[in-house]
């Protein structure tokens, strides 16, 4: 990141994910996390690491000395921790538990078996990526986002310092539903999903992750539509973030008419851009929609946005107002291709 230049196009960072264990919020991994060392040949400054903090951890710490306006949020949940944020978001006495444990081990940086404070300065805020909360979590969902607000005032109170409460959102109306309008005003800010919208679990090629639609009965779900959907929860265009891809989703047996998309096919995997960019294969476009690659010799069709559908996609943040782009994730763009397309776009 440092080396590539991805680092000084960042405004901010997630770090994911940090994980829920007997009420409270713990490392998702914590040799990864806090205690695996780094040598100097992989340190981000050079320097090897030496007692204390180790891990990735300590890594964005020194990351964020070399790129002092870079902000780093934790994420906390993610895919399959849906019945634990249910558990701690249940009662008054659980919102307040599990709240406090946040504020501690990642606002405080007091990490278990380090000493006070070994952590503190590299989070400034949280991420909630509750996937996805249910009819019965509605209630329980904002008075946990209340207290989160309350502790974080209580913690700016004493040091000065503002602490962002941000939230990864569905790009679906029945899962936005599950959200109390009411209580979005207390996110700083609000990440779109804008990936995953068709996929390989779908018998048919598509866009994984198309900005708009020209053709609603092929291709229905879009950024647009995602975007629009919080909108008309009452959120503003400045408080939201665009979640773009830098992977995409592929399909096997994909026969050739329209150039293999919107074809008949065999659902395969998830692929990252750096690996569907060196496949063989034409890259074809579809424009204010997405771009993808079809291998008529091995009829594959591979899904992804590339560096001129990123410049698109900030374009029309841009036109719409928004806060600006976040992208899942950074490992996808090894050189900063993407990163550096998007980011171009939006200044």
């Amino acid at each position: 990141m440092h080396t590539t230049g991805s680092a000084a196009r960042l405004d901010q960072m997630i770090y994911a994910h940090a994980d829920i264990n007997d009420g409270r919020c713990v490392l998702g991994d914590p040799w990864a996390d806090v205690q695996q060392p780094y040598s100097a040949a992989r340190s981000v400054d050079g320097v090897a690491d030496g007692v204390g903090l180790k891990g990735h951890v300590n890594q964005l710490r020194k990351l964020k000395k070399l790129h002092p306006r870079l902000s780093v949020l934790v994420s906390i949940g993610g895919p399959g921790r849906e019945g634990k944020f249910s558990a701690v978001a249940a009662t008054d006495a659980s919102r307040k538990t599990f709240v406090s444990s946040v504020v501690n081990l990642w606002l405080r940086g007091n990490v278990p078996d380090l000493p006070t404070g070994a952590a503190a300065g590299v989070f400034t805020g949280v991420e909630i990526d509750w996937e996805f909360p249910q009819a019965g979590d509605k209630a329980n969902l904002s008075a946990l986002l209340a207290e989160f607000r309350r502790q974080f005032d209580a913690l700016e109170a004493e040091t000065g310092q503002h602490y962002q409460l941000t939230a990864w959102v569905p790009a679906n109306e029945q899962s936005a539903v599950h959200w109390d309008n009411a209580a979005l005003h207390l996110f700083d800010h609000i990440v779109v999903q804008g990936y995953d919208l068709h996929g390989s679990w779908e018998n048919k090629s598509n866009f994984s992750s198309a900005l708009d639609t020209t053709d609603v009965r092929q291709t229905w779900f879009t950024c647009a539509r995602a975007v629009k959907c919080w909108r008309d929860k009452g959120v503003p265009a400045n408080q939201l973030i665009l979640g773009v891809p830098f992977y995409g989703h592929s399909w096997t047996n994909v026969g050739p008419t329209n150039d293999g998309l919107w074809q008949a096919a065999t659902p395969s995997n998830t692929v990252v851009y750096r690996v569907a960019k060196a496949k063989p294969g034409g890259v074809f476009r579809k424009p204010g929609m997405g771009a993808w690659k079809y291998d008529s010799v091995g009829r594959v069709f591979y899904s992804f946005d590339d560096a001129a559908v990123m410049a698109e996609k900030a374009a029309w943040v841009k036109a719409q107002a928004l806060l600006g782009m976040a992208a899942w994730e950074l490992t996808g763009d090894a050189d900063g291709e993407l990163l550096a397309a998007y980011r171009k776009g939006l200044e």
